[in-house]
């Protein structure tokens, strides 16, 4: 299964819209929060996508949960935007949360920060920012994610 994982776009349309349509053999596209506004936007022009989305610190009065976990046939994934377990500071709530949870990926932003770490059966993957560059500069990811593990990839945009 092929997924799309988008933080942080913080107004930007244009930048969470080509993603989308860059990357249309996604079967799932993870929005990992602070950039609600947009994300229904471009929910609204890829109807037969299946969006999934959790609310960042940043997307007031928004109706989705902070943390979401689903169940796939690679196992659980967790997503979430980051900010409910500290993530800029440590990385210690997270992952407690991720085990106590059997979760064997975790999606995660806040940061704007890339970030992809294997640690005891688990991955976790942030993608950076896709809305601000910061010293990174704006990117996104894309993970295949097969019963036998995940490869990871990060994009880099202008």
């Amino acid at each position: 299964m092929r997924i799309l994982v988008i933080s942080d776009t913080h107004g930007d349309f244009f930048a969470l819209n080509d993603a989308v349509k860059r990357h249309s053999n996604a079967e799932i596209v993870f929005f990992l929060g602070d950039g609600y506004k947009e994300l229904c936007d471009v929910e609204a022009l890829y109807p037969e996508k299946k969006f999934l989305a959790v609310k960042g610190n940043c997307d007031f009065f928004c109706p989705l949960p902070a943390v979401d976990i689903i169940s796939t046939e690679f196992g659980k994934i967790m997503f979430t935007h980051g900010d409910v377990f500290d993530v800029k500071s440590t990385m210690v709530n997270i992952k407690r949360t991720a085990k106590q949870n059997d979760v064997r990926l975790v999606l995660f932003g806040h940061t704007h920060k890339k970030y992809m770490e294997y640690d005891d059966g688990i991955y976790y993957f942030n993608p950076g920012s896709l809305g601000r560059a910061g010293e990174e500069g704006k990117s996104y990811g894309v993970c295949d994610v097969l019963k036998s593990g995940i490869m990871t990839n990060f994009i880099k945009t202008l």
